[in-house]
C-alpha cells in the first residue's frame, strides 16, 4: 500500500503526560493531569500548512473550571468522549455548539450526571453515551434545530439510567470502548483493576469484560457477555471499529477480538506483535493506530487489518500489516491517540500533541 505521511503539526498543550484525546471535524480535546484543553479547528488555515490548524478556546487547570466543572482530581482514568458538539468530560455532558458560533462565551452545561470514573464512549445504537454501569441517551435533533425561544439546552438528555443500581460498585478500569451491533444493541468493553473470582490476583489488569446494552425495550438493560483473557501483562488500551475489538498491553501486543463468538477458539481473531509496550489505540475502518513506549523506530504505528475476521465473518489472516511508522516526534511515550481516517493525533509524555495528516489511506 502506498501511504504518504506528512510531517506532524506540533501543538504545545500541556506540561505533563497527555492521558486522553477526543477528535472530531471541528474539535480537538486533550486531558492531562489536572487540566483539560479544548481547541477548535481553524478553517482559515490549510490543514496541510505548517501552521497549527487549531486555535485554543478553553483551558482549565486544577482549581479552575470549564463550564462549571472544577478540575480538582487527577485524570489518570479520564476518558473523553466526543460526538458532534456533545462532550463527555469530568462527569458532565457539555454542549460545545456555542463555541462554533464564535460568540466568545463558554458552552452550556446540559446535564450534571456522575459518569463512572469519568470514562465514557459513544454508541450510535439508541444514541447513547455509555460507561461500564451507566447509559445516557441524548436527543436525536442537533442543538441548531431547537426553536429560538427554547429554554432547553442543546443535546437534551432523554434518559440517564444507572444500569447496575443496587449492585456492587463497578471496578476501576484502565480502558473502555463502546460500539454498535444493531439499531438497538450496543456493547461496552472494559478492563479491570480487580481479579475475578476464578483468577488469581496476579492476573489483575489482564482481562476484558464485555457487556451488551439493549435499547429495544422501554427500559435499557445491560447484560454481561463474557470475559476475554490472552494478554500476559496489563491491558492499557481498548478500541473498536468495523466490527472488531482491539486491546493493547504491556506485553507488546495488540489483540483483535470477536467477543460474541460462541467457540472460544474463534474469539481471538489476530495478534499483532508491535515490539513495544502498547498504551493507546485508535481505529477507523480497516486501519488501526497503536501508540506506546520503547519502539526503536517510532512509538506511533499504523496497521492494516484487511483480511482479519470481524464479529460477523471469519478472516483469511491472523496478523496485521504495518503500513507506516509515524515519525517527527522525540522519543516520548504516547499515552493517548485519536484517529478519524485522515488525521492521527498522539498525546505524548512531553505534553505536546502531534498531528499527522494522511493521503492514500486504504479505507
Amino acid at each position: 500500500v502506498d501511504l504518504c505521511v506528512h510531517a506532524p503539526h506540533v501543538i504545545v498543550a500541556h506540561a505533563g503526560h497527555v492521558w486522553s484525546l477526543a477528535l472530531s471535524s471541528e474539535y480537538l480535546v486533550s486531558a492531562a493531569e489536572g487540566e483539560v484543553v479544548l481547541q477548535v479547528r481553524d478553517a482559515s488555515r490549510s490543514s496541510r500548512s505548517n501552521d497549527c490548524a487549531y486555535r485554543r478556546v478553553q483551558h482549565a487547570a486544577s482549581g479552575r473550571s470549564v463550564d462549571g466543572v472544577t478540575l480538582s482530581q487527577p485524570v489518570l482514568s479520564w476518558h473523553l468522549a466526543l460526538r458532534g458538539h456533545q462532550l463527555a468530560v469530568l462527569g458532565r455532558l457539555v454542549d460545545l455548539s456555542r463555541l462554533r458560533e464564535g460568540d466568545g462565551q463558554e458552552p452550556d452545561r446540559i446535564v450534571a450526571c456522575p459518569l463512572t470514573l469519568s470514562m465514557a464512549a459513544w454508541s450510535d445504537a439508541g444514541r447513547l453515551f455509555l460507561t461500564q454501569d451507566r447509559a445516557i441517551r441524548v436527543a436525536r435533533h442537533p442543538p441548531t434545530d431547537r426553536p429560538a425561544d427554547s429554554d432547553v439546552a442543546g443535546g437534551i438528555v432523554l434518559e440517564d439510567r444507572v444500569l447496575r443500581a443496587g449492585g456492587p460498585p463497578p471496578a476501576r478500569t484502565h480502558g473502555l470502548a463502546a460500539g454498535t451491533l444493531s439499531e438497538t444493541l450496543s456493547f461496552v468493553a472494559v478492563t479491570s483493576h480487580i481479579s475475578f473470582p476464578d483468577q488469581p490476583a496476579v492476573l489483575r489488569h489482564r482481562a476484558i469484560t464485555v457487556l451488551t446494552v439493549d435499547t429495544s425495550q422501554q427500559q435499557i438493560t445491560m447484560t454481561a457477555v463474557r470475559r476475554l483473557q490472552a494478554h500476559h501483562q496489563a491491558i492499557y488500551a481498548l478500541a473498536t471499529a468495523n466490527d472488531r475489538l482491539a486491546s493493547g498491553s504491556d506485553d507488546h501486543t495488540v489483540k483483535l477480538w470477536n467477543p460474541f463468538a460462541q467457540d472460544p477458539a474463534a474469539q481471538l481473531l489476530a495478534t499483532i506483535n508491535t515490539g513495544a509496550k502498547v498504551w493507546a489505540l485508535a481505529m477507523s475502518g480497516d486501519l488501526l493506530v497503536s501508540g506506546g513506549a520503547g519502539n526503536a523506530v517510532s512509538n506511533v504505528n499504523v496497521w492494516s487489518l484487511r483480511g482479519i475476521g470481524t464479529f460477523h465473518a471469519a478472516g483469511s489472516v491472523r496478523s496485521a500489516v504495518r503500513l507506516a511508522s509515524l515519525r517527527g516526534m522525540p522519543e516520548q511515550g504516547v499515552r493517548s491517540l485519536a484517529f478519524d481516517g485522515d488525521r492521527v493525533v498522539a498525546g505524548a509524555d512531553d505534553g505536546r500533541l502531534y498531528v499527522w495528516h494522511h493521503d492514500g489511506l486504504p479505507l
